[in-house]
């Protein structure tokens, strides 16, 4: 008889520690599964990026972001009164996880800018 009760007790204390595996594991899919649905949202739809610039975003394991058009396509000149001015382009990239395509980002290339102050502003 007592070999019965020690057994009913071994697999009770089984049971308990079964319980709290489960428990802990699936707190653990669920911490992951966040992770992952929180840094897919906080990807933007759009971006701009300037002439030579590559796309680097960091990314959770297994995102990938890559660009559907096979060739970096072409600057059009467009002219104005003043003078020839470079149009943008479009870049679409595709977000997929594991393979499964998630959403679609677009980045629009402008070409590079550079910044000319006209005058001095006297601090006081």
């Amino acid at each position: 008889m007592n070999i019965k009760l020690k057994l009913v007790h071994n697999i009770n204390i089984m049971k308990k520690f079964l319980k709290k595996v489960y428990i802990i594991l699936l707190l653990t899919v669920l911490i992951i599964t966040l992770i992952y649905v929180s840094n897919i949202t906080n990807l933007p739809d759009r971006l701009i990026l300037l002439e030579g610039e590559e796309l680097k975003l960091k990314t959770a394991f297994g995102i990938n972001i890559e660009s559907q058009t096979s060739s970096k396509p072409q600057f059009i000149l467009v002219s104005t009164d003043e003078k020839n001015s470079v149009s943008p382009y479009k870049i679409n990239y595709e977000i997929s996880l594991f393979g499964i395509k998630l959403k679609e980002l677009n980045a629009f290339v402008i070409e590079q800018t550079e910044v000319v102050p006209l005058r001095e502003f006297n601090r006081s």
